[in-house]
């Protein structure tokens, strides 16, 4: 998982908080009032190259048997690799899960992974105050700050254009398991929501509520990453398919029933006016992107360089298709693969190729421009900006304890949508 740590000033700028603006800019429902994207950022591995005439008449020349002879040499030699490399990164990940990292004088970020913060929030807000009003989900906050929170909080969705017809984001029937009752409204978007209290903290001598706010992005179904030959060729010639990769690899390229997507945001205002949506400030961002896939998961959290007031709305973009969640960029051609896994095929392609003798170079040349076309031009997020909008409808899934509005579907262990709202993504200092 990507945590990214500040947000620059002028990625700030950019999603339309303005230096020292007297109003923060907003969007009106179904509109997209002065929010942009920024183009993508791709960084392409140094040795990412495309295929010269050479090399491919070389490669051309060898005898099918000795080609064979290759590609099963490598294929065995980038399976050790990405082995090697898997068993690193999941060290790294299992080092940093469970131990939450400190966000801000109130605040602790938590691995979602992590077993930290299972707990709902409901329980939590009894070292609080509850607040006055009709509470339906008995969380402690009442309907109508939810509501206020939600509302203020609310991202500013990019929806991609290009969507297959009848994909779009669902109305659920209030049983288990999740089920598909009738689509709603792609742009502008019908998202449903959680706001459930996280605890009070005391560290800085004030105290202050913590409330974290789910967007859920609920979609009938995810359209798949459409491959070509071509693309299928190039990776059966790395030998990608045939590897662990090709199970999830298979997830990510093929169409599916359901696609529980997130977002979420860290508000807090002082304890003594916890009742009033107005005091609240956001703090920190989660955007899920391929979230729990191995070698694809590039979920992030992102921190503003200062509490962000309510009425501000940042840009989220939502690929095409497989409908993962960027901050503030269009995402067309951004890789899919983890950085590590290209980062290590790469390097197993100069160890196999460079480092004998005599080094073979064709077949180097070859090989990289293979793992380019791979990485940079197949298994990549598609994009078109249509524009940006708030939700046009907002629906309170209330807590996995009392599930309100004919929400029963959040608690079906099976679809997935469970683990969207618990463990928390934060907790208290």
């Amino acid at each position: 998982m990507r945590k990214i740590p500040l947000l620059s000033l002028a990625l700030l700028l950019t999603l339309g908080l303005a230096a020292g603006a007297q109003k923060p800019p907003t969007l009106a429902p179904g509109v997209g009032a002065g929010l942009e994207l920024a183009p993508p950022r791709i960084s392409r591995a140094p040795q990412a190259r495309t295929m010269t005439p050479e090399a491919l008449a070389a490669w051309n020349a060898l005898s099918p048997e000795k080609r064979k002879a290759i590609l099963a040499g490598f294929q065995a030699h980038l399976a050790q690799a990405l082995a090697d490399a898997e068993a690193q990164e999941r060290s790294r990940e299992a080092a940093s899960a469970g131990q939450p990292v400190p966000l801000s004088p109130i605040a602790l970020r938590v691995d979602p992974r992590a077993a930290v913060g299972a707990q709902g929030g409901a329980e939590k807000l009894a070292q609080g105050n509850a607040v006055a009003g009709t509470d339906s989900d008995l969380d402690g906050l009442s309907d109508s700050l939810e509501v206020s929170l939600a509302q203020a909080f609310a991202p500013g969705y990019f929806v991609s254009g290009g969507e297959a017809s009848g994909t779009s984001f669902a109305h659920f029937a209030d049983s288990i398991p999740q089920t598909v009752s009738y689509l709603g409204s792609r742009v502008p978007p019908f998202i449903h929501y959680r706001v459930t209290p996280v605890g009070v903290s005391y560290a800085t001598g004030v105290p202050t509520q913590l409330v974290q706010i789910d967007y859920l992005s609920l979609w009938n179904r995810d359209d798949g990453l459409q491959l070509s030959t071509f693309c299928n060729v190039s990776l059966a010639t790395l030998g990608l398919i045939g590897l662990g990769v090709d199970g999830v690899l298979y997830l990510v390229r093929n169409a599916h029933d359901l696609d529980n997507e997130r977002t979420a945001v860290l508000v807090a205002a002082p304890l003594a006016s916890a009742d009033n949506p107005n005091a609240y400030a956001a703090y920190d961002y989660y955007l899920a992107a391929h979230e729990n896939t191995p070698f694809f998961d590039h979920s992030t959290y992102a921190t503003p360089s200062q509490p962000v007031p309510p009425g501000t709305h940042f840009a989220m973009a939502l690929s095409r298709a497989k409908h993962a969640t960027y901050l503030g960029i269009d995402p067309n051609g951004l890789p899919i693969f983890q950085s590590w896994v290209i980062a290590s095929t790469f390097a197993a392609i100069d160890s196999y190729f460079l480092f004998q003798y005599p080094p073979d170079y064709y077949s180097w040349s070859y090989f990289t421009a293979v793992a380019t076309d791979v990485f940079y031009g197949c298994v990549v997020e598609h994009f078109t900006n249509q524009g940006g909008s708030l939700p046009g409808e907002l629906l309170n899934v209330g807590e996995l304890s009392r599930p309100i509005n004919g929400s029963s579907f959040i608690n079906d262990t099976n679809s997935g949508i469970r683990s969207k709202l618990s463990p928390l993504l934060w907790v208290p200092r």
